[in-house]
């Protein structure tokens, strides 16, 4: 029997215990990606900006302001969060079970990946993007932002990438502490999981088209066979995660593949194979500094260490709540039309409904969409309804009188209508 979940994010559509993999986890809220009633307050901004220094050598008590969800959404720092850092003005945080060594190599990484173009780590810091470590002792489900996701989650999900609903990103400690115990041992997951905060609150707003090519790069090596049987090719947010672990040689290496890794565990490898997804990770990183593996380094090394920063001129335009992604980032598909005409539903409306009948992409992506539709969800809830559930609105057969309500329903409303 499905179960209709509300958590403090305001996500209702989909039962959270299919929810069984970190995949599965970024497959949410893509899904509720266009949800009207949380969307606005998933975009108002931080105040100030980053800095361009970092205290990472310091572990101290979370200061007051980042309590307040004036500066810290959705509603301020839990009170689970005892310990704190920070490098660029992102926080790096942890419960009092949360070793100080730790941070400081949780908040080594931050300052690494996020030196190299200004205008992702504005991005990231301006939508609340912080990076929390996962006690040894803990689950993933124990940090505030995800105590909504099943329990179950902990077999399998020892961190998580920042989303706009959710803007942390976690490891474990035993993985930032090199502990032989670690069933990650082998790779480093919080290059892979900042990597997604980098891409889903920082590359996807700061760069303009870069998501929509990563999602067409997607496409594209999946079409040719690319990465195939590995975690790779479980969708554009991990086809890059994992590219981005292979580009500083920090990937678990397999001659031949097991379903999850294989043989491309490295830059040169990286480049070699699949050069369209090495220059889109390089936009994001354009430094080429070196990075000093967790169990190789000592913190007293990260801290004497040369970053590089700002190697891609910076845009310097202003962040607003209206710098959205050009693309709805779902499932590595591609499915708006030109935004250069028009906004929100109508956008999608004007550029797909007269001659997409045998687009590919016209279809429901949630088994409950003609249960819904049949209940009038397509007026009443079009974000989310006219983008995801496109086959039981009939967006895409020439038959739109529920579209034709649903956008009637934009245009009444007070809040804002998504730029496409």
């Amino acid at each position: 029997m499905d179960t209709v979940i509300k958590s403090q994010y305001g996500l209702n559509w989909m039962d959270i215990e299919e929810i069984l993999s970190e995949a599965d986890y970024y497959k949410y809220f893509t899904e509720s990606e266009f949800n009207p009633r949380k969307r606005r307050s998933a975009f108002n901004l931080r105040p100030g900006k980053p800095s361009s220094s970092h205290s990472c050598c310091h572990v101290r008590e979370v200061p007051k302001d980042l309590r307040s969800k004036n500066f810290m959404k959705p509603n301020g720092l839990d009170q689970f969060y005892q310990k704190y850092t920070e490098a660029y003005g992102i926080p790096v945080i942890g419960s009092d079970q949360v070793s100080d060594n730790a941070l400081r190599r949780a908040c080594y990484v931050v300052r690494f990946m996020f030196a190299d173009n200004k205008d992702v780590r504005t991005s990231y810091y301006k939508r609340y993007g912080r990076v929390a470590v996962i006690g040894a002792s803990e689950g993933t489900t124990d940090i505030p932002e995800h105590r909504w996701l099943p329990k179950r989650l902990n077999e399998r999900t020892r961190g998580l990438g920042a989303t706009d609903y959710a803007p942390v990103c976690t490891a474990g400690e035993e993985n930032a502490s090199c502990f032989c115990k670690d069933k990650y041992f082998l790779e480093d997951i919080f290059v892979h999981e900042i990597a997604h905060g980098a891409h889903l609150l920082g590359a996807k707003y700061a760069i303009a088209g870069w998501n929509k090519r990563l999602i067409k790069q997607f496409e594209a090596a999946k079409r040719k066979g690319l990465w195939k049987r590995t975690y790779a090719m479980s969708s554009s947010a991990e086809y890059f995660a994992e590219g981005v672990q292979s580009y500083f040689n920090v990937n678990t290496h397999l001659d031949k593949t097991d379903g999850v890794h294989g043989p491309i565990s490295n830059q040169k490898r990286l480049q070699e194979y699949d050069p369209e997804l090495y220059n889109l990770i390089h936009e994001v990183f354009p430094c080429k500094n070196t990075f000093l593996k967790r169990c190789e380094s000592t913190r007293g090394k990260e801290l004497e260490q040369d970053i590089k920063m700002n190697c891609k001129a910076s845009t310097d335009k202003e962040i607003t709540k209206n710098s959205l992604p050009d693309v709805n980032f779902k499932y590595g598909i591609l499915r708006l039309g030109d935004r250069s005409s028009c906004i929100g539903v109508k956008c999608f409306i004007l550029n797909n409904s007269e001659n997409c009948s045998v687009n590919k992409y016209c279809k429901d992506d949630n088994k409950m969409c003609m249960i819904w539709a049949s209940k009038g969800e397509c007026a009443k809830n079009p974000f989310y309804m006219v983008y995801n559930c496109q086959k039981s609105c009939r967006v895409c057969d020439g038959s739109i009188t529920d579209v034709d309500e649903a956008v009637k329903y934009v245009d009444e409303q007070s809040f804002d209508v998504p730029a496409i």
